[in-house]
Formats: structure tokens, sequence, C-alpha cells
């Protein structure tokens, strides 16, 4: 077994494991009929990332054998720039005094990169805003938003137009930002980022469209 895993292409990564099983036998379960030992695993943990190429972290299985499925965290903050490296990163709004996120250029070796954002507590004061990393990159797609108080507009639709719309800015309680609001950006091109999610708001609804 240990030679087996000293001749393993692991592709770069770090394999970070917790009695590690082998033989899948469905996606997202490792196989229950054999374990790595004790030694086999002390072998793993002295594997240093000069033995294979640049090294990235995964998960391979926790101790009940399931592959878990884990997103890193990103921290809101005064001003986030995001870089390819965080795609599939989840960024959570919990700055409610406002803050600055700007999205990756988009090139033709990053589309399909994806960054999630959540709002655990509500915008407050201050203007939230998301911007894409290059003037030719620009957000299509449709948004819902809800009305969490006086229902005067309980369910709409916003759209960002794919031809002059590069942010999205909340700097009012009536454009979204409260808790449980939700946004999802994926690169669907070169130059467009697709947004998709959920914003929840009070009072008349306003727009979170900007081409600035």
């Amino acid at each position: 077994m240990t030679s087996f895993v000293k001749t393993l292409d692991l592709g770069g990564l770090d394999v970070v494991c917790n009695n590690l099983k082998i033989g899948a036998t469905k996606p997202g379960r490792a196989g229950s009929a054999t374990s790595i030992s004790s030694t086999e695993l002390g072998f793993l943990d002295s594997v240093s990332a000069g033995q294979f190429p640049a090294a990235s972290k995964a998960v391979v299985a926790g101790s009940d054998g399931f592959v878990p499925i884990r997103r890193h965290i990103i921290a809101d903050g005064a001003a986030v720039v995001l870089t390819s490296a965080d795609s599939g990163g989840v960024v959570v709004m919990d700055l409610t005094t406002g803050s600055l996120t700007t999205l990756p250029e988009i090139t033709a070796d990053t589309i399909g990169m994806e960054f999630e954002f959540i709002w655990p507590v509500s915008w407050a004061s201050g203007t939230q805003k998301i911007i894409t990393g290059a003037a030719a990159d620009l957000i299509v797609g449709t948004i819902l938003k809800f009305d969490t108080d006086t229902l005067t507009d309980p369910l709409s639709v916003e759209s960002y137009n794919g031809t002059t719309h590069i942010a999205t800015v909340i700097d009012a309680a009536t454009d979204g930002g409260l808790l449980g609001s939700y946004l999802r950006y994926t690169a669907i091109s070169a130059t467009q980022w697709l947004i998709s999610g959920r914003l929840h708001h009070s009072g008349a609804v306003s727009a979170t469209v900007s081409t600035s």
C-alpha cells in the first residue's frame, strides 16, 4: 500500500487524510473495504510539498468515509480584491458599514470562476459594492428581490443587461443586502459574469445595477 501511495501522481495536490478509505463505490463516498493504517497515514503526513508538483489542499475523506465538500471563506472587509485562486470561495458580507469587493479580471483561462456572497447580517450604512475587475467585464443575468417588512413590493425581478452593467451597489435598505441575501457570480465568457441569487430588502424596491 505504501509503495502505491509513493508512485501515485497526485497532480500537485497535498492530500489531507483522516482515516482514508479506498475503493469508492459511488460519488461522494469512499469505499469501506480497505483503510489506510496508521503507519501508512504517517507516511502521507511526512510527504513534503517538494516531493510533488505545486501544492494545493484537498480533503480526501472523513472518518465516516464521506468526502466533504468545503469552500473556503473570504472575510468581508473595507476593500477585498478577489483573485482566480479564490474561485469557489464564499464572501461573507458581515461588514455592515459598507465594503468594496472587486471580482477578478476574466481571461480565457479563467472562464468558469465562481463566487458566492452571503449576508449573515443586514446592511446598516455605507455602500456595499461588488464590481468587475475590468471595464470590459460585464454582468448579465437576473436576480429576485423579496420585501421583508411592509410587502410594498413583495417580489420583484432585477436584470443586468450584459452590455453596460459592471457593478452591484447596495447603499440603502430598499436595494437589498438584508439578512438572508445571497448572490452568485459565474464567469461564463471572457467578458461576462452571470449573476443569480436573491436580495432581501425593505420598503419600496430600488435598483442595485450600476454602470460604474
